[in-house]
This record gives structure tokens, C-alpha cells and sequence, in this order.
């Protein structure tokens, strides 16, 4: 059986960004997912100082084919960065992360929905 990583105390500030769905996600998180974001955590954070800053976002979309100017990754950051220190930290990414997973989920409940009718 799968260890279950329990958070225990997640921050205030990232509480009030999560819908009660995303905050049950959140929650219930396995360590094997939390190494996997981890590992796509680093291949942005060039530096290893624990934050993603706009520069290397920048790098990592334009290596991904994706050149973006830099009122667009100011605008990417400030979606995430609920700090508001101008660079992302693990435990935004992970909700970030946790958000996209839920929003891919909803939207296959609501298709399979459609199907069902």
C-alpha cells in the first residue's frame, strides 16, 4: 500500500486558494507524487535555491518552443505566487498542480456527463 501524505499544516495563505475539492487533493497527496513534482520543480528552479523566478520560466518556455514576453511571466507568476515575493516556492507549485489535476478532473466528470445523457 502507497504511503498517504498527510499535510498537516498547510500554510493560511495557500488555504484560502484551494476549493475544498483541490484542499482534499492536497491532503491525500502520495510521496510518490509529491517526488514526481519535485523533479519537474527542479527542472525550473536552474539555480536550486528553492523558487522558481521569472527568468527561469522564461528559460523553460523557451526551451519547450514557447517564447513569452515578459509581461507574460510576470502575469504567470502573479497567478501562483500567493506570497507575493515575485517567485514560486514548492508549495505553490504543488498547488498549482493540485488545481490543474482537479480542473482535468471536473472537466472529465462534466464529459462523461454529457455522454451519460
Amino acid at each position: 500500500m502507497a504511503n498517504v501524505r498527510f499535510i498537516e499544516d498547510v500554510s493560511e495563505i495557500y488555504k484560502d486558494k484551494l476549493t475544498e475539492p483541490e484542499m482534499e487533493l492536497y491532503l491525500k497527496l502520495q510521496d510518490r507524487t509529491i517526488e514526481e513534482y519535485k523533479e519537474i520543480f527542479n527542472i525550473f528552479d536552474e539555480t536550486g535555491d528553492g523558487t522558481i523566478s521569472n527568468d527561469e520560466i522564461g528559460k523553460v518556455m523557451e526551451g519547450l518552443g514557447e517564447r513569452l514576453e515578459k509581461e507574460e511571466i510576470d502575469s504567470l507568476i502573479a497567478e501562483i505566487d500567493y506570497d507575493n515575493d515575485g517567485e514560486v516556492d514548492f508549495d505553490e507549485f504543488v498547488c498549482l498542480m493540485v488545481k490543474t489535476i482537479s480542473q482535468a478532473d471536473k472537466a472529465e466528470e462534466e464529459l462523461v456527463q454529457v455522454f451519460n445523457q
